[in-house]
């Protein structure tokens, strides 16, 4: 798995690029396009998570469903994967089913 410091080396340019480049910062978009190319030959892909626990901030939204047997659900439950994967937000999920006592 590729790290932050595969991703610089790679792309010849320092950490903080790759930092500011993770973050949105602005960068000179030949610097940019190195950096976006070595990510892409290495596969690296952000962990989510950790960057969260750095910022100290969650970056996460859980939810609760009943089953996913529900249309509603089985529809909405996907669509809110993807749209909260574009805004680097983890899904955390959770299926509640009724248990019977036997």
């Amino acid at each position: 798995m590729a790290t932050v410091k595969d991703v610089a080396l790679r792309a010849g340019v320092s950490l903080g690029s790759v930092s500011n480049y993770l973050n949105g910062k602005r960068l000179k978009p030949k610097t940019a396009s190195r950096i976006k190319k070595a990510m892409d030959e290495l596969d690296y892909h952000q962990n989510i998570i950790a960057s969260g626990l750095k910022k100290n901030k969650s970056m996460s939204i859980g939810i609760v469903v009943n089953s996913l047997t529900d249309f509603f659900q089985c529809r909405l439950y996907p669509k809110l994967k993807i749209t909260w994967k574009i805004m680097a937000i983890a899904l955390l999920s959770v299926i509640a089913e009724k248990i019977n006592n036997v």
